[in-house]
């Protein structure tokens, strides 16, 4: 007998256009493939591999063990440079037991010393008691002034990610201005110290141009660094040369509530990618089957088909004209005579 699990689909952003399109876009729809455009798809580098899995909240999203990690491609469209970013993801790390020292979550520097080029957000001392550890840092250097910034949650009245529920989190640079944080949708800023913030200290190239560090999940791109923690991650978005509005925060953290609870067959397979304004699909029938595809937005309406009719077994491929659709997060929901699937799609 086929066996089924559930999928909740969480609203990620609604139809409203971003100014700029993510450079970036990671669902962890089944996969660690880029579906944003640019195909930086993601490799796993860990002595475990990142697992798939369906979780009551957020759907389809990645865990990471103690020892898996995985780096995102090396390539100057991904580097921050010195012009501004902006990151976002959705995290969640367990609490049995809560981990200690200051394993990351995502970074692209050597995290052996927190004066390498680079970002950081990590977790630092979430095992300690209130008040006396940082419990979460995002740090920020460059190759050339030799300084560096630390925001930690402590010094700015920001709570312990550690706990076990899933947590929004946010970083924009804006190099002629400040490094804010966000924390589920609230902005944490109250440390006064220009070190925790101020982007002029740091205004050189915020890579290593020598060593081509990528970005890493879960592990310092070096791969050695020796702190570990397992955790779990969903829609990453790299935002290169731009600063994420509060509106546009407020729009990818509006995302827990499910539009669409459905049936996933485990062995349908079923992608899309963008593809010069079109969105193209991918999807392979291990039997002849009945086909229905079709798209839908934020607001659960129905707003495109896709393909319909008898279909033969095996790989298929199809393209939709999205001209007519505004920017922003569409699902493709693919029904077969054998299950359905749905996967999320940015426009």
């Amino acid at each position: 007998m086929r066996k089924f699990y559930s999928l909740f689909l969480a609203v990620i952003v609604s139809v409203a256009a971003f100014s700029q399109d993510p450079t970036a876009f990671y669902p962890f729809n089944g996969d660690l493939n880029d579906v944003g455009g640019g195909d930086y798809h993601i490799t796993d580098e860990g002595a475990t591999a990142v697992e798939f899995v369906q979780d009551e909240t957020r759907g389809a999203v990645a865990y990471f063990a103690t020892d898996a990690h995985a780096f995102l491609p090396y390539t100057a469209d991904l580097a921050i440079g010195t012009g501004d970013y902006s990151v976002s993801f959705w995290f969640k790390i367990p609490t049995d037991p809560v981990p200690g020292s200051d394993p990351s979550i995502l970074t692209n520097k050597d995290w052996d010393s927190g004066g390498n080029p680079g970002l950081l957000i990590a977790l630092d001392g979430a095992d300690g008691l209130p008040g006396t550890s940082h419990m979460m840092t995002v740090n920020f250097a460059d190759l050339e002034s030799g300084n560096r910034l630390d925001w930690d949650a402590d010094d700015n009245s920001a709570p312990n990610p550690a706990d076990g529920e899933w947590h929004h989190v946010v970083v924009t640079l804006d190099r002629d201005a400040t490094m804010k944080v966000y924390l589920d949708n609230v902005l944490y800023q109250s440390d006064e110290a220009a070190d925790s913030k101020d982007m002029t200290l740091c205004p050189g190239v915020a890579d290593d141009e020598t060593l081509q560090y990528p970005w890493a999940l879960y592990q310092s791109p070096t791969g050695t660094y020796g702190q570990d923690m397992p955790g779990w991650i969903d829609d990453l978005y790299m935002f290169k040369g731009k600063v994420l509005t509060v509106e546009e925060i407020a729009t990818l953290f509006d995302a827990p509530t499910p539009v669409k609870k459905i049936e996933i067959g485990s062995t349908l397979d079923f992608k899309v990618y963008r593809r010069a304004g079109n969105m193209q699909v991918e999807y392979n029938l291990e039997q002849a089957s009945t086909v229905a595809l079709d798209v839908y937005n934020m607001l659960g309406a129905r707003v495109g088909v896709v393909n319909y009719g008898n279909k033969a077994s095996g790989s298929h491929t199809a393209s939709f004209d999205a001209s007519h659709l505004a920017s922003g997060m569409y699902i493709f929901i693919l029904n077969t005579s054998s299950g359905s699937a749905a996967v999320k799609a940015i426009k």
